[in-house]
């Protein structure tokens, strides 16, 4: 059973459909190259590079673009039990 796992997200230009998660992990997002824009609930967050987002338990997220170049983002995702 993994109580962590890391992973690197690729996001094509401009080709991104919407959608909507959630989970019952916590993530952390670090924007590693390019831009676009997540939404978390009802609000939506410009990302650049060195952004970090933190979701907690069952926040719904979700990428709706990326702009200009492909977007790259570092993935961390661990279980509330996560000692």
């Amino acid at each position: 059973e993994n109580l962590l796992r890391m992973w690197i997200t690729y996001v094509d230009f401009f080709r991104r459909p919407v959608l909507h998660h959630s989970h019952i992990q916590f993530e952390i997002s670090l924007v590693l190259e390019g831009t676009g824009e997540y939404h978390v609930g009802e609000a939506a967050y410009p990302m650049t590079p060195g952004d970090m987002f933190v979701f907690t338990s069952r926040e719904s997220h979700y990428i709706t673009q990326a702009c200009q170049t492909d977007l790259v983002l570092l993935n961390l995702q661990f279980e509330p039990r996560y000692p």
